[in-house]
């Protein structure tokens, strides 16, 4: 916000997330809606195999909250820059920053076609 590029006060904006980051949020002086709840089934949790994972990319820190008692030592940690990096780093986690969503994919293809060549 403190940029020319945005050109907004906090107070003119609203940001519609899931209840634990509007909390988050509205801790900090935004308005922020909440528009849904995070819960996870073991069935989906087994389904995705997020225990035997070797990356994760958090669109949200409060995905990686829900989970973060399951999740391997060795895990790689990714996500955009921002709140849910400041907040992994806060955890003690050093994630892969990425500045954005197709800089992610295009670094994943690289890494998953390094990885099964290997």
């Amino acid at each position: 916000l403190s940029t020319s590029l945005i050109q907004s006060e906090i107070e003119q904006i609203t940001i519609l997330t899931n209840q634990t980051s509007a909390e988050r949020w509205a801790s900090k002086g935004y308005q922020a809606l909440a528009t849904y709840d995070i819960s996870y089934s073991l069935d989906l949790l087994d389904k995705y195999q997020i225990k035997k994972a070797e990356l994760i990319f958090w669109n949200c820190f409060a995905h990686f909250d829900q989970v973060k008692s399951i999740l391997p030592n060795s895990l790689l940690h990714a996500c955009l820059s921002g709140d849910t990096a400041y907040e992994l780093k806060k955890h003690g986690i050093d994630p892969i920053v990425f500045p954005t969503l197709n800089a992610f994919y295009q670094w994943k293809k690289k890494y998953t076609q390094a990885y099964y060549a290997a």
